[in-house]
Order: structure tokens, then C-alpha cells, then sequence
């Protein structure tokens, strides 16, 4: 059963971000390469992950994803 929503305050993290713009049809081949690069340059600087990895995508069209991951 899913839980009810509640509101909570958490503290501020920083994230590492890559930008893309891509067309549509080459999402799937430019997402699993940008995590992987994202998740390397962290390890690169003695950083790990905090949790699990997200997009924010800015803009979605019939043509093409405009995202950070």
C-alpha cells in the first residue's frame, strides 16, 4: 500500500551535473554513458554517490530531451 504523502525538511546536498540536449531517439544511448561519467568523475575526487542518481529534464518535445543528469 503506498504511504500517505507528508512534507519534510532535509538538509541542502550539492549534486554533480551534466547537461544534455539530445534528440529523441538517442536517449537511450546518451543517459546510461552521462551516469557513468557523472558517477567516475566523483570517484575521480575521493566522492561517492549519496543516493540514487536523478534527471531533471527542462524540457521535454516530440523531437527531443533537454535534461540534467
Amino acid at each position: 500500500m503506498i504511504e500517505t504523502p507528508r512534507i519534510v525538511d532535509t538538509p541542502a546536498q550539492q549534486v554533480a551535473a551534466l547537461h544534455i540536449a539530445t534528440p529523441r531517439e538517442a536517449m537511450q544511448r546518451v543517459m546510461g554513458p552521462a551516469i557513468g561519467e557523472a558517477m567516475a568523475a566523483a570517484k575521480d575526487q575521493g566522492l561517492g554517490p549519496t543516493g540514487p542518481w536523478f534527471a531533471h529534464h527542462h524540457a521535454i518535445t516530440p523531437a527531443s530531451f533537454d535534461f540534467d543528469v
